[in-house]
């Protein structure tokens, strides 16, 4: 429709999918990536037309809560040009319903996105709404953070330890938050193997600190006493 410069007629098609993905999604939360979806083609059709973009997704996010809520407002600033005015206060919003570690991490990856784009505006909005000052996780370094996403997501024990070696810059103390920000989400036994290895390799070395680790796991197990 809108190719053919029929833009408003492209409106109906584009709310029928939104109201069809917002009863699905009500039933089930894996239709909630397709509502997002559909309320960003409503927001550009709306564009089209004159029509504020976000009007769409003001009322799909005030009609939703809790887990459903941070889910919507993470795809909203996902799908947002990086810096958008309004971007600290949704992600403000989807934070304080976020109680997944595994959405707080896309979340922060988002923010400090959408940050890179405008610092000091950002960082005003932020204090405006929260009366603080923005977190340390906004102004990490995205390059070290994506590094030590890289070395989480390894496939076996012997690419982390290739990883690892091959970005020494992960093994400094000030790359502590960094590390954090890419564990998140994993359990605590994971999260303590990292730090530990993290911990060894920083004082005996990366080569050592991995010798060590997986000869723990080449040890035959202890026989019980008779």
């Amino acid at each position: 429709y809108s190719e053919l410069g029929k833009r408003a007629e492209a409106l109906p098609p584009t709310q029928e999918s939104v109201t069809i993905y917002q009863g699905l999604a009500e039933q089930n939360p894996a239709f909630l990536p397709d509502l997002a979806m559909s309320l960003n083609n409503l927001g550009n059709r709306y564009s089209q037309v004159g029509r504020d973009p976000q009007e769409a997704w003001r009322e799909a996010v005030s009609d939703s809560d809790g887990k459903s809520r941070a889910l919507l407002q993470f795809f909203r600033l996902r799908y947002a040009e990086a810096g958008h005015v309004e971007a600290p206060g949704w992600l403000i919003d989807a934070l304080r319903q976020a109680d997944d570690p595994g959405i707080v991490a896309a979340l922060h990856a988002e923010g400090r996105r959408h940050r890179l784009a405008g610092p000091d505006k950002f960082d005003l909005c932020w204090t405006e709404v929260t009366g603080k000052a923005t977190p340390g996780w906004l102004a990490l370094d995205p390059a070290l953070v994506e590094s030590a996403e890289a070395w989480r997501s390894t496939p076996t024990y012997h690419t982390e330890r290739d990883h690892l070696l091959a970005h020494p810059e992960l093994l400094p103390p000030e790359s502590e938050p960094a590390v954090a920000e890419a564990l998140l989400g994993l359990d605590d036994q994971e999260v303590n193997r990292y730090r530990t290895l993290l911990q060894l390799a920083r004082e005996r070395g990366v080569a050592e600190a991995y010798a060590a680790f997986l000869s723990t796991l080449s040890e035959p197990a202890p026989q019980e006493e008779p």
